[in-house]
This record gives structure tokens, sequence and C-alpha cells, in this order.
């Protein structure tokens, strides 16, 4: 009787170590993936991410470049040429200071209004004597914050292309221009106009540190007491640089 019990035991164990090998080689077979399912999984390792924009830019600095047009001037013809500096309090959000010098050609208007045809033999007669001057811009520079809430990424099919971000910016305007506040009596005057600013741009990385941004901005100002207001717009397109 004890024979066949001490058998049953030794049975027993037999059974429970054939079946704890292949376990245990189950268990060490799945250490591998385990370890590399912790690299993504595994809560002690777990670090914030950006979720906008695409890099971090808190304290960093945006320098630019840019060349761009005023187009919407009935009597003027502008091309510009400045930079840009911004400072960024967040990621998102950044101090922008920009500067543009102003190379301006008349318009068809203005030659016209100037030149007009008095007849055969007859030299050109010229509409704007005694007409008061519209204002002709110098340079223009804004001071205000810029909001960066949308970015993305344009690409065709699986092939990213660039990423790339949206700005929308409001700020105070200064504005330098030749004014007639003497309704065509006078020289026009030069002088210092303060207005206000808003804008759009976008931004497309090359690489880390260096973008092409493209730049709508318009500004609203009161140039002398005859007109209400004006609203000249830019666009501009440029080379920026980011530290961070």
């Amino acid at each position: 009787m004890q024979l066949k019990t001490i058998a049953a035991w030794w049975s027993a164990l037999a059974t429970v170590a054939t079946l704890a090998v292949p376990l245990s080689a189950t268990a060490a077979d799945n250490e591998p993936i385990d370890r590399e399912l912790q690299k993504y999984w595994n809560t002690e390792l777990a670090v914030p991410s950006l979720t906008n924009p695409l890099f971090e830019r808190k304290h960093g600095v945006e320098g630019t470049i840019h060349g761009g047009a005023i187009p919407n001037d009935n009597f003027y013809l502008f091309k510009s040429i400045g930079g840009r500096v911004g400072f960024f309090l967040t990621d998102t959000v950044a101090l922008e200071g920009d500067f543009s010098y102003l190379l301006s050609s008349e318009s068809k208007i203005l030659n016209f209004l100037g030149h007009v045809p008095a007849g055969p033999g007859k030299e050109p007669a010229s509409l704007t004597i005694g007409a008061q001057h519209a204002p002709k811009l110098h340079w223009v520079s804004t001071l205000g914050v810029a909001y960066s809430p949308l970015h993305g990424k344009i690409g065709i099919f699986d092939k990213k292309i660039s990423s790339f971000d949206m700005n929308c910016s409001v700020g105070a305007a200064f504005i330098n221009a030749d004014i007639d506040e003497s309704l065509g009596n006078k020289t026009p005057v030069n002088g210092l106009k303060a207005g206000g600013s808003w804008g759009l741009g976008f931004r497309f990385y090359l690489t880390r540190f260096l973008n092409i941004r493209i730049d709508y901005k318009q500004y609203i100002y009161k140039p002398q007491e005859s007109i209400t207001f004006l609203a000249p717009v830019q666009f501009t397109a440029g080379l920026a640089f980011l530290s961070k």
C-alpha cells in the first residue's frame, strides 16, 4: 500500500514538472517582447509630448527677412523690403515687430491724371495741379502679438513634403508718409501716423530651424482730415530662422 502511495506521489510530481518546463520556457520566450512593449506602454517611462506646434519654441527667437508689395493703393505701386523679429512667450504665442521700407512708383491712374492729352500740338495737361495730393508711403512698421493655433503636413500619398503652421496677428501700426493737409496749396509734409494692423501668416518648414514665411497684413490709419481712413494691404514672402 505504501509503495502504491509513493508511486502516486512521484507520478504527480513528474506531471507537474513536465508542465512547468514549457511554461517556464514560454515565459522566457515572452520576456523580450514584454520589454519591447514596455517601451511604448510603460507608464514609468511616460513623458509629455507636444501636440501644437510641431516644434518647441517657448522663449525662442525667430528672425525673418522678407520682400513684398502693397498693391491696393490707387495712386502708387509699392514694393517692400524689410524684416521681422519675434519672441515666443509660449510655443504658440509670440511678440512680433515688423518693418518694411517701401519703394514707390506712380500708378497708371496718377500717371494719366498728370498727363491728360490736350489735343493735337498741345502739351499734356495735369489735373493734379491745385488738387490735394494722395498720401505717399515711405515705410510701415508694426508691433503686436501673433498666435499660431493650426499646424499640419503637406504630402503626396505616403511622402511628406513639408510641415506647416498658420498664425494670426494683431497690433499697433506706425506709418511714415508724405501727407498733404493743405488741400493742394502746399507741398506735402513728411509725417508719422499711428494706426492698427491685423494679418494672417503661414510657415512652411524646410528644416527644424529654417522655414519659408508667407504673410498677409492689413493696416488701417487716418492720414488727414479729408480722408476717413485708408487700409493698405501688404503681401510678403521671406526666409525665417528659428533659434530653437
